[in-house]
């Protein structure tokens, strides 16, 4: 594949460009707010040992969920992206069908885990674990494929961030944690209802011919599953070991950890404009390379941002009843710089080089060096065990890097070949 040179290829912050990004910010922002705003409400409800629980609930349900998603939201937005309307409209509809048959087996799975790993406050781990798991029934990464932030925001956001702030108002009106939970968990049942109904009438002139079973769906993304999985089980299992090694530890680590995964949430517009961008026209490598570029300029000033603002955000969300040592803001800024970093290159790069195996690999590689290291920190300290997801990252967005590299260099290899004459023999 040649690649192209030109204006066209490379990744410029038009003023258009910083439009779309800007609808885009808009919906993870407002998700990311509300997120973070229910956390003081669930601790004020029930306090801050019933708020641990509910954060190990919903890290083992975050895996549910990913399993539900059966790997789309890293996939689908480059099928939405290069498929026509009947290629649309069957990617959805297959997700939506297969979404649902695998919802409860999942969610009850999830269930039992959280009550098994939980020492108290069993049922608000069952519903933490089960409310989580609906994540997957949403449908985002479809008009992230579409480039139309707004279908983002109307049929996704608003229902999710309604659901949410009526939780958030129950439960400062006096209502339990358990029911502010169920009014964020109806809230994604809403949002799933509205984005199928919007689109089935944007896509309604593409019905195929012929559906596929479910079992071929599941066969067809097997792959995109194994990625997202191995992923979301490596950044879901630090908790998990925090709370059977050190329980002492949970409430802190779950606020960290609470917090590293709505910053990183709140940073996906950026990975969603590339998701959109990069599979779109026949030669992306110019675009991958741009973006790969682009990427690694933003891991040092995340880290120091987050560095800076984890402080102000430990005491307010926290509810001065949860503090950290200064040693923990900059490993957690580490941990959002090197989660995003992964995030974009698996998303939006890796994704379009077909290339999802290497995601897979380079995620179970780094949890067999991660994982290892944060058990071991959870008998020392926070900082130690935050030291262990760190250690694990980087293996996981070096091993990425270079096999993004491999590819770009046998791209130009091909490029420097089809550019060089053929020597026709002398007689």
């Amino acid at each position: 594949m040649v690649q192209p040179s030109g204006r066209e290829a490379k990744l410029t912050l038009t003023w258009a460009g910083a439009r779309r990004l800007a609808t885009f910010t808009l919906p993870m922002a407002l998700l990311t707010i509300a997120s973070l705003l229910i956390v003081p409400a669930l601790i004020k409800a029930d306090g801050g040992a019933a708020w641990g629980s509910i954060a190990l609930g919903q890290s083992l349900g975050t895996i549910g969920s990913v399993v539900v998603a059966y790997g789309w939201q890293t996939s689908g937005p480059a099928l939405v992206a290069m498929g026509d309307t009947r290629t649309r409209r069957t990617v959805f509809f297959d997700s939506v069908r297969l979404r649902l048959a695998l919802y409860l087996p999942v969610a009850a799975a999830s269930g039992a885990l959280a009550a098994g790993f939980a020492h108290q406050r069993t049922d608000l781990a069952v519903a933490g674990a089960v409310t989580t798991v609906g994540i997957g029934l949403t449908s985002g990464w479809f008009f992230v494929g579409m480039a139309q932030p707004s279908g983002l925001l109307w049929f996704e956001t608003v229902p999710r961030v309604t659901g949410t702030a009526a939780g958030i108002g129950w439960m400062y009106a006096g209502g339990s944690a358990l029911e502010g939970l169920l009014c964020q968990f109806g809230g994604m049942l809403l949002a799933a209802a509205v984005s199928c109904v919007a689109v089935h009438r944007a896509t309604r002139s593409g019905s195929p011919a012929t559906r596929s079973t479910l079992r071929q769906v599941a066969r067809a993304h097997r792959h995109g599953l194994g990625a997202t999985v191995t992923t979301n089980v490596s950044a879901a299992a630090p908790l998990v070991l925090v709370s059977l090694i050190a329980p002492s530890l949970q409430p802190a680590y779950a606020l960290i950890d609470k917090l590293q995964r709505q910053i990183t949430v709140g940073l996906t517009p950026l990975n969603s404009l590339l998701q959109g961008w990069v599979p779109r026209g026949p030669t992306p490598f110019a675009r991958i390379a741009s973006a790969s570029k682009l990427i690694a300029s933003m891991a040092v000033p995340l880290l120091g941002g987050v560095t800076v603002a984890m402080p102000f955000l430990v005491r307010w969300l926290g509810n001065s009843q949860i503090s950290v040592s200064p040693w923990v803001y900059p490993l957690a800024g580490s941990i959002v710089a090197l989660a995003f970093t992964q995030l974009c290159l698996s998303n939006a790069v890796l994704s379009t080089l077909q290339r999802l195996d290497t995601v897979s690999r380079a995620t179970a590689v780094g949890a067999v060096v991660g994982l290892p290291l944060t058990a071991l920190g959870a008998t020392i300290s926070i900082e130690a065990t935050l030291g262990g997801v760190v250690a694990g990252l980087v293996v996981r967005v070096t091993m990425s890097s270079i096999a993004v590299r491999r590819e770009l260099r046998r791209n130009a290899l091909r490029a420097e070949a089809a550019a060089t004459p053929e020597r026709i023999p002398q007689p």
